[in-house]
């Protein structure tokens, strides 16, 4: 299997499963976010993990095309964008954090706009 397929179905799964949980658990979503916000250990675990997650997927690939392939490419920076910026700027983090917290509808954006993802991988994973 191409490592390209592999992410894409990884990345189907996680998303769709994220996306799901966060219509159906309106609730848990809130909640979790509000603990990243009071916990700096999970937000330094976090941090890192992103980190390590960015840099192994743009070792795979980390090439711009005018394809599906760069979305590939712009979740490795993405993550390790936000592990970077965890890291040295925490408390800017936890604030964004806190705010995406308070918004009336964040699980119905974060629902929707990551199974739009997940869909997208998906199909390049498993259909394409």
């Amino acid at each position: 299997m191409e490592p390209l397929t592999y992410i894409a179905k990884i990345a189907a799964v996680l998303y769709l499963c994220i996306g799901l949980g966060s219509l159906i658990n309106k609730n848990l979503l809130k909640s979790v976010v509000d603990d990243y916000v009071k916990s700096p250990g999970a937000l330094y675990i976090g941090s890192i993990m992103a980190m390590l997650m960015g840099f192994g997927i743009l070792y795979v690939h980390n090439t711009w095309s005018m394809d599906w392939t760069s979305l590939i490419t712009l979740m490795g920076w993405g993550a390790i964008l936000k592990g970077v910026f965890s890291l040295i700027f925490p408390h800017y983090m936890v604030d964004l954090a806190g705010k995406f917290s308070k918004m009336k509808n964040l699980y119905l954006i974060v629902g929707i706009s990551t199974i739009a993802l997940g869909l997208d991988f998906g199909y390049f994973g498993f259909i394409a």
